[in-house]
């Protein structure tokens, strides 16, 4: 599977939907294996803050190709280091996700943020990044969702 246009907006939407649901509001980046961005939407009400940190957590996914909890396990040394390097913010979050194929390769790193606007937190964050990794299909599902293969 490719990462396409409509499969980023698919998971864009979704994304927003679950903050709506949790009465947030956030930013959300996909972008591609590299950590180059491919698609971003900001939800009206968002701080500024939040594309930034939104990018820098999909960025961060993306070129370490592991989810939150992994890379929280990533010494603090070498997540400086990675951020000298790249000349911008590498943040090992727990929220980050990434949508894998069916041979286990990451095509997207997703970061979400709601920094700044309405106080939601890096769990929420995480919830709606792993919405938008929901969305998408057909590939399988990492992470915490039950009944991932």
């Amino acid at each position: 599977m490719i990462l396409t246009h409509e499969v980023a907006q698919r998971m864009i939407s979704t994304s927003q939907e679950k903050a709506r649901e949790l009465g947030m509001a956030i930013s959300t980046a996909i972008v591609d294996t590299e950590g180059r961005l491919f698609a971003f939407g900001r939800m009206d009400g968002t701080h500024w803050l939040s594309i930034d940190a939104a990018q820098a957590k999909a960025f961060t996914g993306a070129i370490l190709r592991q989810d939150g909890p992994a890379l929280q396990q990533v010494p603090s040394a070498m997540i400086s280091a990675l951020s000298l390097m790249q000349a911008r913010a590498v943040l090992p979050m727990g929220s980050i996700t990434v949508l894998r194929d069916e041979n286990d390769r990451v095509i997207a790193g997703i970061g979400c943020s709601g920094i700044g606007s309405t106080g939601a937190t890096d769990v929420q964050d995480g919830e709606c990044a792993r919405a938008a990794r929901d969305a998408g299909e057909p590939v399988r599902l990492t992470g915490d969702k039950a009944g991932s293969t």
